[in-house]
């Protein structure tokens, strides 16, 4: 059996990480699961396997870790449990029976698979005007979380070619290919062991996306890792005082450090937390990307996001 958190709340709101035998919470970029809010302390909590039961486990925190409206220290997570974390909120879950399978062995958010996101992204609207007849509301769900989900879903599809500066595709899942070589530079940085099969992963994708000396792009010699040429649907959410804001956006590039952004008439600043939000689906279920970031810098219709927690100056493992 294998166990999930589901963010409900908060920035990550959507995503999905499976459980390893141990996950850290916290604004630290070497954490698992990264929650960039104010009032999160770098390591905050954490979630360790304890002869086959995952228990919830207080790091010191400033603001606390909270199961329902107890503050906790340790707490043996039971199925449904939902924990806080200042505004961010997880549920503890199995992985529905059937969906094994789309799960990575290697990055813990659970859309990482080639059939999900090989060369075509999907992505969820509403319809200007539906005609479907509407459901009657859920007793046991309260009214905001109704109002937040479209009784009715339609799926538009946005093929998603990657390109070098060269012009040539990406042949493969560049997203998912990025998902997992962050990942795995996230557990060197921490001294984790590598497999084998997980450090020819590292060495392979570091190849894949260095940057290239020819090529000619803007501060291309800046970069460590290429950017990839790219047009496709994305969402950002950001903070504005104590209320949570979004707008949809295109993404133009796209790489291991970050991504440019099409966005019109945008309120951002250079130095803004942010957050990328990509929404992709398989057949009838959704999932969601969540990366944290910073703005890099702004124009009147651009932007760049900087990727939080990227460990771009570690070299490899001998």
């Amino acid at each position: 059996m294998t166990w999930q958190l589901r963010a409900t709340a908060g920035p990550l709101e959507g995503a999905v990480y499976v459980l390893r035998n141990r996950a850290i919470l916290g604004r630290a970029g070497d954490c698992d699961i990264q929650i960039i809010n104010d009032g999160v302390s770098r390591k905050h909590a954490k979630i360790v396997d304890e002869s086959g039961r995952h228990v919830l486990v207080d790091l010191r925190s400033n603001n606390g870790t909270f199961v329902g409206d107890a503050r906790v220290e340790r707490h043996v997570l039971r199925p449904g449990d939902e924990f806080r974390i200042m505004r961010s909120r997880f549920v503890y879950e199995v992985i529905p029976e059937g969906e094994e399978e789309t799960h990575s062995d290697v990055w813990a958010v659970k859309v990482t698979n080639g059939r999900t996101l090989r060369r075509t992204l999907d992505f969820e609207r509403t319809p200007p005007q539906s005609k479907t007849r509407e459901t009657p509301p859920d007793p046991d769900v309260s009214p905001s979380a109704s109002a937040a989900r479209p009784v009715a879903r339609i799926f538009e599809r946005s093929r998603l070619t990657a390109l070098r500066h060269d012009g040539s595709p990406y042949r493969g899942d560049l997203v998912g290919d990025i998902l997992i070589y962050r990942d795995l530079q996230l557990r060197m940085t921490r001294r984790d062991v590598l497999s084998p099969v997980e450090q020819g992963l590292l060495r392979r994708f570091t190849e894949v996306f260095r940057q290239t000396p020819d090529d000619p792009s803007p501060y291309a010699g800046l970069r460590r890792f290429m950017r990839f040429r790219c047009r496709f649907p994305a969402r950002v959410r950001w903070l504005e005082g104590s209320n949570e804001d979004s707008a949809t956006v295109v993404v133009l590039d796209f790489g291991v450090g970050g991504a440019k952004l099409n966005w019109r008439d945008h309120p951002m600043e250079e130095g803004v937390v942010a957050w990328l939000v990509i929404d992709v689906a398989q057949g009838a279920r959704s999932r969601t990307l969540v990366f944290p970031t910073r703005v890099a810098w702004v124009t009147g219709t651009e932007l760049g996001l900087q990727f939080a927690g990227v460990a771009e100056w570690e070299g490899l493992p001998a």
